[in-house]
């Protein structure tokens, strides 16, 4: 007796599977790779937000965005005993990084935001003026080595006498 074999069929059409297979099989890969790119982000995201969550927690910290539990570790084999407060203050002292000239003789004041492990966000003024800069930093045996990637007048302040 011969079996035969039946092709299969959905809502009665006939549909021939074994030409499709490869792409059939792509589509499901694709889906898998989507889902798992997906939830690396997430976890990510999560990851960030417990960071921050720290961060707020602790009183008298310097501000700052996402600096991930790695990248402060690394920091610290880099030489910097509590790094957050080490760049912030580090900063605050380097008034010749960013050109700021203040008006009547005032006193130059240096606000940082950490943007990440590597980037600051930086203001600079005297309470009339101020610039706003974005710069990097690398640390390298306990000593922090600044570049300024881009400063320009506060808008909000510019045209203050």
């Amino acid at each position: 007796m011969q079996s035969q074999c039946q092709t299969p069929t959905i809502g009665g059409l006939p549909v021939k599977i074994k030409g499709y297979v490869p792409y059939l099989t792509a589509i499901a890969m694709l889906g898998a790779i989507a889902l798992f790119m997906g939830w690396q982000w997430y976890a990510t995201q999560e990851a960030l937000l417990e960071s921050q969550q720290k961060h707020n927690a602790r009183e008298g910290g310097p501000p700052f965005l996402a600096c991930s539990d790695l990248g402060v570790a690394e920091l610290k084999t880099a030489g910097l005993s509590d790094p957050l407060a080490d760049v912030i203050a580090d900063l605050e002292t380097r008034t010749d990084l960013v050109p700021f000239r203040p008006i009547g003789g005032g006193q130059t004041r240096i606000g940082a935001w950490l943007i990440n492990c590597n980037w600051v966000l930086a203001s600079v003024g005297d309470g009339h003026k101020t610039i706003l800069a974005v710069l990097r930093y690398e640390v390298k045996d306990g000593k922090i080595n600044w570049t300024v990637l881009a400063a320009e007048p506060d808008p909000a302040t510019a045209g203050r006498p």
